[in-house]
């Protein structure tokens, strides 16, 4: 009994010894985007440990697939955009709760961009929207902010979602499927993007900020 009083007593001066605290661990979601890059960047300038938080980043393929995990708390909190799944889960009284903005896409600074392959440019199949009919294109995940963004795009050029076929993987792979072609386009968030085209690989259609001002 007197043993496990001392043990007590000890865990109780390394909580309040600042010198001697053990960090808070909060793991967090991230789906690898350019705006993620402020939780990298505190990460490696020491700004969450000088918090006496210890931050475990965990990369996925989209903020959906986030929904399960903080509801079961396996994770603390998620970096991504809304979804269908988000809105589900908050229907079925799952909680979750969102607590600030992380991205928009303001006119002249849209974060994700539909790309469709140089090759397809160089060779004319592809010239204007219309032309998109048939095309695979690479996603994250269904039900997100990119699925408006493509039906958007679709729906102006008199297309509907059934015109194309989707396959979903995470936003670094996008770059490899369109620089091998197993994939006709994507529609991608930075900085896949930008290496696809400085890459050679692929050619903007347009950026979100055209498609769906403010999304």
């Amino acid at each position: 009994m007197l043993r496990a009083k001392l043990l007590l007593g000890f865990l109780v001066i390394v909580g309040f010894a600042p010198e001697l605290a053990v960090a808070q661990i909060v793991t967090v979601g991230a789906a690898s985007t350019t705006s993620d890059a402020p939780i990298y960047i505190a990460d490696k300038k020491g700004y969450f440990r000088d918090e006496g938080i210890d931050v475990r980043v965990t990369d996925f393929r989209s903020a959906s697939d986030m929904v399960a995990p903080l509801g079961s708390g396996q994770l603390d909190a998620g970096a991504g955009s809304a979804s269908a799944g988000l809105y589900n889960a908050f229907a079925r009284g799952i909680k979750i709760k969102i607590v600030a903005d992380k991205a928009s896409s303001p006119p002249g600074y849209g974060g994700t961009k539909v790309l469709i392959r140089k090759d397809h440019v160089d060779s004319g199949r592809y010239k204007v929207p219309k032309d998109l009919k048939g095309m695979k294109f690479a996603m994250n995940a269904p039900g997100v902010s990119n699925t408006a963004t493509l039906y958007t795009l679709l729906k102006s050029a008199g297309l509907s979602y059934s015109d194309v076929e989707t396959v979903n993987l995470p936003f670094p792979e996008h770059v490899v499927a369109l620089k091998n072609k197993s994939v006709d386009a994507s529609v991608s968030v930075e900085p896949g993007p930008a290496i696809a085209i400085r890459n050679g690989d692929a050619v903007l259609l347009k950026p979100d900020d055209e498609i769906l001002p403010y999304h």
